[in-house]
């Protein structure tokens, strides 16, 4: 595959500031530089759509890990709210990866596990959110949700 191919143009908006140097990124939320692999390339996209959401980078985690019944699992983008709670979880797929059954099996396994109020698979191309009623399951909405900005605010 070409660079072009690897690193195409997203949906999701280009970061501010993207630094790549020789196969590296460096990456704003983890402060450090990281490899840069077509799937870290939807990633540091990501980072700027939730900053453009009122997401504060504070908030964010990166391939956070978590144990499941099935053993070790990372998420690959965590937000939390200002409780610490689990807000949403982004599953990331590079932008030649199709978002099938499979993709989104996988955040629903850490749905199970996490609780978050939100889910979202994206590869950059394509974006879908599921939110989850008081009983707990999920369905898809139409619109990328809100960030709570009250302390109390859990939509």
């Amino acid at each position: 595959m070409s660079g072009e191919e690897l690193y195409p143009t997203l949906r999701l908006p280009r970061p501010a500031g993207l630094r790549v140097e020789e196969g590296r990124v460096f990456d704003s939320v983890r402060r450090q530089w990281v490899v840069l692999t077509p799937e870290e390339w939807v990633r540091q996209h990501v980072f700027e759509f939730l900053r453009r959401q009122g997401v504060p980078a504070a908030l964010l985690a990166v391939e956070k890990a978590h144990r499941s019944h099935a053993g070790p699992r990372r998420t690959d983008v965590t937000v939390h709210d200002r409780q610490g709670a689990v807000w949403l979880v982004v599953e990331c797929k590079a932008a030649h990866v199709a978002l099938s059954q499979d993709t989104l099996a996988q955040v629903s396994r850490y749905a199970s596990e996490l609780r978050p109020r939100y889910v979202c698979v994206t590869n950059g191309l394509g974006l879908f959110v599921a939110g989850s009623d008081s009983a707990g399951v999920y369905s898809f909405v139409p619109e990328f949700p809100l960030f709570p900005t009250q302390q109390s605010d859990n939509s």
